[in-house]
């Protein structure tokens, strides 16, 4: 149901007698703590997507007393800028990552040199499969969602999709080749060709141990990838067992988010904005950047507000108003 999550290092948090924060506050003050620059080490990566979670950040659209306010006009949005600010202001985020270097955040994270970082679930069993060999003690852990202040938060739901195959209107046998092959693509977890599309030819791609479970080759891991789930993908299923504590960790956690999960306005609705307003945000989010670093300040956001309403902000909140009507 939640896409995204704020990790941490938990067992460098237990080295270190440390525990997982409860508010934002005190993620500031551990941040802090943790830090320590002559041991090549930093409490925090760029959590921004995380921040906008835990300050309750609307995906898109908020409804305010029957009119819509876009996510970088709300309250919330302020609120998440201001303290991803601060945190970066406090020196506890890596120098790296303040310097905008993103593509270096896993490894960073997974080195020990950050421990705490936000990243999507997906790349929780990604960094198991990576650090695991070469270091069995690694174990990162997502932090149960708060409010600003502590309390309950509001976490506004994955869509049930994120991603979508279209298929053009052809002759009717090659439509019906195509939801043939789209069927063989979502054959569900237990299924023969289940194990093929995620794990390959068995004694050429992988090897089962004694559990059964599968274990990828030098030939698996260069030639199995997850292409065909970005087509068509069968029902989500937990299966992976081969990480110790990994299926009943992430299934616990997603059962203690689950209370404070709301759904938006747009939830279940795939809507293609028209192209005009294509480039209408992007600029929202160089300024996040400039603003948490400290370049630029909430005013800078006030009057590209104005900007943005006078550009089309205003016509698309009607183009989606017209949607809610």
């Amino acid at each position: 149901m939640i896409s995204d999550a704020i990790f941490y290092r938990a067992d460098l948090f237990e080295e270190l007698g440390a525990k997982p924060p409860t508010s934002a506050d005190e993620y500031r003050t551990l941040a802090k703590e943790l830090t320590d620059e002559s041991k090549n080490r930093w409490g925090s990566e760029d959590v921004w997507t995380g921040a906008q979670i835990m300050h309750g950040v609307v995906p898109k659209w908020k409804q305010v007393d029957g009119t819509l306010q876009n996510k970088v006009e709300t309250e919330e949005y302020r609120a998440a800028l201001e303290w991803t600010a601060k945190l970066f202001a406090d020196g506890s985020v890596h120098p790296d990552a303040v310097a905008g270097n993103a593509q270096q955040s896993k490894q960073r994270f997974e080195s020990g040199a950050s421990l705490m970082a936000s990243d999507g679930m997906g790349s929780w069993h990604e960094a198991l499969a990576r650090v695991l060999p070469s270091n069995p003690k690694f174990n990162m852990q997502p932090m149960d969602y708060f409010a600003p202040d502590g309390g309950k938060p509001t976490l506004f739901r994955a869509q049930p999709a994120a991603i979508f195959s279209f298929i053009k209107k052809t002759e009717p046998a090659k439509v019906e080749e195509m939801l043939a092959l789209a069927n063989f693509m979502a054959a569900p977890f237990g299924t023969e060709e289940n194990v093929l599309i995620n794990n390959g030819v068995e004694g050429v791609h992988f090897t089962r141990d004694a559990q059964g479970i599968p274990k990828a080759t030098a030939k698996g891991t260069e030639e199995v990838t997850s292409t065909y789930a970005f087509l068509v993908n069968a029902p989500i299923v937990n299966s992976m067992v081969q990480y110790p504590g990994l299926v009943q960790s992430q299934s616990e956690w997603e059962a203690r988010q689950a209370p404070n999960v709301v759904e938006d306005a747009f939830f279940g609705m795939q809507i293609q904005e028209p192209a005009k307003f294509g480039s209408l945000s992007k600029p929202f989010d160089d300024l996040a950047k400039d603003i948490i670093r400290g370049r630029k300040s909430m005013k800078d956001l006030d009057a590209e507000l104005a900007t943005w309403k006078s550009k089309g902000g205003d016509e698309l909140r009607d183009f989606y108003a017209g949607f809610l009507a």
